[in-house]
């Protein structure tokens, strides 16, 4: 039973990410094509914002309950927009911080090997690394 209800969440999932267009969206904002777009998502996010507000406001009026299905879907997809700028900003530190890792070990590991490539470049020529001639 365990099994068949995680078979079907990872198949809404796949389903959801593929096929609704809020994440097909933050799919391209999250490409370095997109990257710089932090302020497209909060203006989606606001517009979310104010039409869950909308449907709030128009139930208070007495239009039908089943408009807070759609404040609920509203919500949700607000809150992945605002939500987007904070998170992605982290996700970019951290990718910076862990190339800038790397380019630091390979700086520190490049010494030792340039080290080894000058006494093999000082070598006369004609002479290999014995002492003999050729």
């Amino acid at each position: 039973m365990i099994y068949l209800l995680l078979v079907l969440s990872v198949r809404v999932r796949n389903f959801m990410r593929v096929w609704m267009p809020t994440n097909i969206f933050l799919d391209f904002l999250r490409t370095r094509r997109g990257g710089k777009r932090d302020g497209t998502a909060l203006l989606v996010g606001a517009g979310y914002l104010a039409l869950a507000i909308g449907c709030a406001r128009a139930i208070q009026f007495g239009w039908p309950e089943w408009l807070y299905l759609a404040f609920w879907l509203l919500l949700w997809n607000a809150s992945k927009f605002l939500l987007f700028p904070p998170i992605e900003a982290g996700r970019r530190r951290v990718r910076r911080l862990r190339a800038a890792r790397a380019r630091l070990a390979q700086r520190l590991a490049a010494p030792d090997d340039a080290g080894a490539q000058d006494a093999m470049s000082q070598q006369p020529a004609g002479v290999d690394y014995v002492g003999t001639g050729r």
